[in-house]
């Protein structure tokens, strides 16, 4: 999907919108092949699948690496305030005309609420994971402070409306069992540890994100403008600007304006996949894993990436 919407902001945009506003003297350009609506999708596609994977590696059963956990919700959490921050830009103060998370009909919820919601929950998670890798090093204060700011932003919003109203029990829930890990750690915290729990000032930040799922890249290829006539038609009857053809000139060869298909989308992120595997190693050592564990990971399954992030957390 992510290749497909750079190839709309890119080739539709400039040359089939065109076409069509030569045509119809009307202005054709589909929202959906802006350049900022589509780097917002683009970022929210890659970060609903990001989060797939984090979930992924918890219903494994085996215990995932609280610091690589903790990468890839900052991760999502980065990319989907990115993906508000590109509709803002495009859209301005009318983007709160974008209601609805499943239903237009549903104007309760906006879609930059529903990212918010998101953005918090990725956030809330980042900073749980963090604090189970600091309480595993025995950085008791640091590991207190963290969880604090998990339990403060997997309670905001504080209201959730329209569609989302149906989690608000389920988020409830979730809240309430990290506030009990909160009580945990600051029990043993103020009775066997003593740590001093730092000022916002003083946190410790969070680890710089990890973005395992890449857009693979589509091969450019040119457009044929789209025609909106059948051979022997007076186009230009819809344009002021197309010249009329001559009286005795034999009807377009509509068949000859159709170029062969693009490439295979299946070949171009094969050849994609052939190259990144140096990147892959790179980014899965990042998150602490050994170079021996990655490219027993990589190789075991065939170079894909998402695949031996997920052999290594079971590991973990």
């Amino acid at each position: 999907m992510t290749p497909a919407l750079r190839y709309l902001t890119r080739k539709m945009e400039n040359d089939w919108s065109a076409s069509l506003c030569g045509l119809l003297a009307v202005d054709q350009r589909p929202l959906e092949t802006t350049p900022h609506v589509c780097h917002a999708l683009k970022n929210v596609f890659l970060a609903q699948a990001q989060a797939c994977a984090v979930a992924q590696a918890h219903k494994g059963g085996a215990a995932p690496k609280p610091s690589a956990m903790c990468k890839l919700c900052v991760g999502c959490a980065e990319l989907v305030e990115g993906a508000a921050s590109h509709l803002r830009s495009e859209l301005g103060k009318d983007v709160a005309a974008f209601s609805g998370v499943a239903e237009k009909s549903d104007s309760g919820c906006g879609l930059l609420d529903h990212w918010d919601f998101l953005a918090h929950a990725y956030w809330a998670l980042a900073h749980r994971f963090f604090a189970a890798d600091l309480w595993g090093r025995e950085e008791w204060g640091q590991a207190v402070a963290h969880q604090r700011k998990c339990v403060t932003r997997a309670r905001q919003p504080a209201a959730l409306l329209g569609q989302l109203a149906g989690v608000a029990t389920s988020r409830a829930a979730w809240a309430d069992a990290e506030a009990r890990t909160l009580a945990g750690y600051e029990h043993e915290n103020g009775t066997i540890y003593y740590g001093q729990v730092p000022p916002d000032a003083d946190l410790e930040p969070l680890p710089v994100h990890a973005v395992l799922m890449k857009p693979a890249p589509m091969p450019e290829v040119d457009v044929v403008p789209i025609s909106l006539h059948r051979p022997g038609d007076n186009a230009a009857a819809f344009s002021s600007a197309a010249a009329p053809a001559p009286a005795d000139a034999p009807p377009p060869a509509y068949a000859a304006a159709v170029e062969p298909p693009p490439p295979g989308y299946s070949d171009a992120v094969g050849q994609a996949q052939a190259g990144a595997g140096a990147g892959a190693a790179a980014r899965l050592e990042a998150m602490g894993f050994s170079p021996i564990a990655v490219m027993s990971a990589l190789s075991f399954n065939s170079g894909d990436e998402a695949a031996a992030l997920e052999t290594l957390l079971k590991a973990a």
